[in-house]
């Protein structure tokens, strides 16, 4: 339904929130069990056949069916039960848990359970129910909708950006070599993968922790502005 609405696959891609491969498998799929051309593919994208037409003709009537019995359930039931949400550890602590009472008060009688930490849990599995994760999913089956947008940024003390302002080299503070799985790892290995790093650790907690000794950090999300402990100051970004 969603191809013979919007006419192309990256269109009808971003309205279901999937990979446009993932569009064009399902639709190969069906037509291979109807065993019926349903769409003519052309330069300007997709048109329906006769035999689409009375295809989608009849899966409309389906839909609204659908739709309707949904609506019935959701005026009659109360969301409830354990959702589990997966998420980096950083953006669960210095985030959402602060974020979370707004949930709560909507949602009375949903148990949460938040999974923190850098391991992608599987979703395909039920190791986690919801996940917020950098990127989106490559080739994937999962519904993924963009919710917010992270920039990265190079942070430091007052103190310590006055010296890098008299000349004096940078100590910077990032990941290990076993963290090139991170976002914010590869974003930092691209801008300053040639410079000498005077502390490295896996975790953003202990960067953080770091910071009122005088070296640079490179961090992502913009959470970490603002944090009055440390005091850091943005001195670049990208």
């Amino acid at each position: 339904m969603a191809l013979a609405r919007h006419g192309t696959l990256s269109a009808s891609a971003r309205a279901l929130r999937v990979n446009h491969a993932t569009v064009a498998r399902r639709i190969a799929s069906l037509e291979t069990l109807i065993g019926r051309a349903l769409f003519d593919r052309r330069a300007g994208g997709y048109v329906l056949t006769a035999e689409g037409k009375a295809v989608l003709d009849e899966a409309s009537t389906m839909d609204e069916a659908a739709i309707s019995i949904l609506r019935r359930r959701d005026a009659r039931t109360e969301l409830s039960g354990l959702v589990r949400l997966a998420a980096g550890r950083v953006l669960t602590e210095r985030f959402l848990i602060d974020r979370l009472r707004g949930f709560h008060e909507r949602f009375p009688a949903i148990d949460l359970e938040v999974i923190g930490g850098s391991r992608i849990v599987s979703l395909a599995k039920r190791e986690a129910d919801v996940a917020l994760r950098y990127g989106s999913p490559k080739d994937s089956e999962l519904v993924a909708r963009r919710v917010a947008t992270i920039t990265f940024g190079l942070y430091a003390s007052p103190t310590c950006r006055d010296k890098l302002n008299a000349g004096q080299p940078p100590a910077f503070i990032g990941f290990d070599q076993e963290s090139d799985f991170i976002a914010e790892a590869k974003w930092l290995a691209r801008q300053f993968g040639d410079q000498r790093f005077s502390f490295r650790t896996n975790s953003q907690t202990t960067q953080a922790g770091r910071r009122p000794r005088g070296l640079w950090r490179c961090a992502s999300p913009e959470i970490h502005r603002g944090d009055a402990r440390a005091g850091p100051r943005r001195g670049f970004a990208g």
